[in-house]
């Protein structure tokens, strides 16, 4: 056989943010990258009330939506994780919604509002019944057995699909065309670099390499949701996602503290984390699909971050640009908190900014943006650290007057 290798491509360019986004632009032109929806603007359960979510909270919401429907205009009305019986078996729900997903779906569509749902297409649970009736659907270790390269919550193992499997690419054509039967027009597929994951495993096709094994799976996906349904990427590895995601996280998870009172890895879930990764993607948007910095929460109760910390993610989230998802219990959201959930709505994705000290700090402070349909600069001034921070200004071309937003004070 024959195999050729990927291109390798050099760029010349005037500053760094220049030379990603002709690399995204090319990268995006070789793999089709999808750009037929606007940002998703709507609202996710996970960062409120995680995997405890319970049917009549996401009802309460809805109705607290359709009754503000002009203040906070949604589209998307989002199930995250914590409905499902167990991994793997996603069509149907544990005892917390007892009328299930259909019904559920319906409940929304009656609100006026789009259903969306999360899932972990690649994931199976050792309790599932997927696990049960097709354990040679999943990567298999040498003595022809599923591995289980991961865990999940009370303790069970989790094995892993075999995108390269026709028959797992079958399961994924209906799973995901029975979604959309049952009204749900956004899928979050998380997890997706579990569908990488082979170890000492291997394959039902031995010539695929993870790359080729997972977008295989993707593309089945793809297939069943339709080209017409918006399928949001998460935890992902991007270079399998280009073409087949409609937007995809560009961050960590946000937290609903500014980060852990323990020791943590440089991708841990924390504030500062999410920001970086923001910024440093920021190229992305629009040139690969439509990126997503995860939800703005902004709440007072079940949230331990200050009002300043707060704001300083509202803002993050603004010159961050791409998707909208808020994720408060929005009954119990103060007005003072709520003021700046509300800021971001007229100011979606209206930014393209830039780390401006990108080379010289791994944690950028000075993002700019400009204004998409005036030009206008808006420069922010990110203290990501722990301390005091010294932060030098850019030189801006022309004659510049700088103005604080908030106060209007030059």
């Amino acid at each position: 056989e024959t195999v050729v290798s990927e291109e390798l491509a050099f760029f010349a360019a005037p500053s760094l943010y220049a030379a990603q986004c002709r690399f995204a632009e090319c990268w995006g032109a070789r793999m089709h990258a999808r750009k037929r929806f606007a940002p998703p603007l709507g609202w996710c359960s996970w960062y409120y009330y995680f995997a405890k979510v319970r049917e009549e909270d996401i009802l309460e919401n809805v109705r607290w939506f359709a009754d503000h429907r002009e203040e906070f205009p949604i589209e998307y009305i989002q199930l995250d994780d914590g409905y499902q019986r167990a991994l793997g078996d996603w069509l149907v729900c544990n005892e917390k919604f007892s009328h299930g997903l259909r019904w559920l779906a319906a409940a929304i569509k009656r609100a006026g509002f789009k259903p969306a749902l999360w899932l972990a297409p690649f994931q199976v649970e050792d309790n599932s019944e997927l696990l049960r009736e097709h354990p040679d659907w999943m990567i298999q270790n040498a003595q022809n057995a599923p591995c289980f390269p991961a865990s999940w919550r009370e303790g069970h193992k989790v094995a892993i699909l075999d995108g390269s499997n026709p028959a797992v690419q079958d399961y994924f054509r209906t799973l995901f065309r029975t979604l959309r039967e049952w009204g749900f027009d956004y899928v979050k597929l998380d997890f997706m670099v579990q569908g990488t994951v082979c170890g000492e495993g291997h394959f039902w096709d031995p010539r695929a390499t993870r790359a080729a094994a997972f977008r295989k799976g993707l593309e089945a996906i793809r297939e069943g949701f339709g080209e017409d349904g918006f399928i949001l990427g998460c935890t992902a590895p991007f270079g399998q996602m280009v073409g087949l995601v409609d937007g995809e996280r560009v961050s960590t998870d946000i937290t609903p503290y500014w980060a852990p009172d323990r020791e943590c890895f440089d991708e841990a879930p924390t504030v500062p984390n999410v920001c970086r990764n923001i910024i440093h993607h920021a190229y992305m948007n629009h040139r690969l699909w439509i990126n997503d910095p995860d939800t703005h929460i902004a709440r007072t109760d079940n949230n331990k971050l200050s009002s300043d910390e707060v704001e300083l993610w509202t803002d993050a989230v603004r010159l961050g640009g791409g998707m909208l998802l808020f994720s408060d219990r929005f009954a119990t959201l103060v007005p003072e908190r709520a003021a700046f959930s509300k800021s971001l709505i007229a100011d979606q994705d209206q930014y393209e900014s830039r780390p401006v000290d990108a080379l010289a700090r791994p944690f950028p402070a000075l993002w700019l943006g400009r204004h998409r349909g005036t030009g206008a600069l808006l420069l922010g001034v990110f203290n990501l650290s722990d301390g005091v921070e010294r932060v030098d200004l850019p030189a801006i071309p022309g004659k510049t007057t700088l103005r604080e937003r908030k106060s209007g004070r030059e």
